[in-house]
């Protein structure tokens, strides 16, 4: 599928007030995800949105709209900055190596799969690494179930472009399923792939707090403690936070439940 990206005349940009800066390299090695933070966004024309956008970053002094590449609720992708030139909206010192896609929503609108799509397959277009803003700089944006859904797909190392996209997560959640059931005893400070794997399976297996926001990073920390003592008080077995042969088999359990094969 070829990546579209509306000009900036599809949304009757204004002039840029200044010179662009370019990338320290080629192009990005990676991509950002933002929001706009403000809520009730996506029931707005994503044109209104991107000319408020652009006229608030002038106001803060900026040479344009801080971001290369903006998504709406549509899907469809807005060229902003552009990616030929760095960002100027990751801040942390990274706007000259990430790229920087804005979702045009806020706090309470849904994420749509046709916008998830449509990062997904910029990250595809552009390589290297996903991260969410709040991982790259002090920030809250863009809240905690878009930067849960970006460390769900960080699990997999080549995205699909959008009419695979359930595919390779489908795929990665039936590894985990066959292979959960079995493994090293895992606790508090182990580290790891097979942590990796038991965080994912948690995230995907039992969708609830502390689980859904779990970081998936291979460290057996408090939180993934916290998360499999929920897990195993749901299944209804010992909660000691370690990941044992019962807590395993109660985990396939609930994999094979939801997601087994058709």
């Amino acid at each position: 599928m070829t990546l579209s990206i509306l000009p900036r005349s599809a949304w009757n940009a204004a002039p840029r007030r200044g010179s662009y800066t370019s990338w320290l390299g080629a192009g990005p090695a990676g991509l950002v995800v933002h929001w706009t933070g403000v809520p009730g966004r996506v029931s707005a024309s994503p044109e209104q949105v991107l000319r408020s956008i652009q006229q608030h970053d002038f106001a803060r002094g900026y040479v344009d709209a801080s971001y290369n590449v903006a998504v709406s609720a549509d899907g469809r992708l807005w060229e902003v900055r552009g990616l030929a030139v760095a960002s100027a909206a990751n801040g942390g010192g990274v706007n000259r190596t990430l790229a920087s896609v804005c979702w045009l929503g806020g706090v309470q609108d849904v994420f749509t799969e046709e916008a998830k799509a449509s990062i997904r397959a910029l990250w595809a277009h552009i390589g290297g690494r996903l991260f969410a803003h709040r991982e790259v700089n002090s920030t809250a944006c863009p809240g905690d179930a878009i930067t849960a859904w970006v460390e769900l797909q960080r699990l997999l190392p080549h995205p699909a472009p959008p009419a695979q996209d359930l595919n390779p997560l489908l795929e990665a959640i039936h590894r985990v399923r066959n292979t959960i059931g079995s493994g090293p005893v895992l606790r508090l400070g182990s580290k790891g792939q097979a942590v990796a794997d038991w965080q994912f399976a948690l995230r995907v297996g039992y969708p609830h707090e502390p689980a859904t926001t779990l970081a998936i990073d291979g460290d057996f920390g408090p939180r993934t403690e916290a998360a499999t003592k929920a897990f195993q008080g749901s299944a209804r077995i010992t909660r000691d936070g370690v990941v044992g042969p019962v807590t395993r088999r109660a985990m396939k359990a609930v994999l094979d439940v939801r997601f087994a094969r058709r």
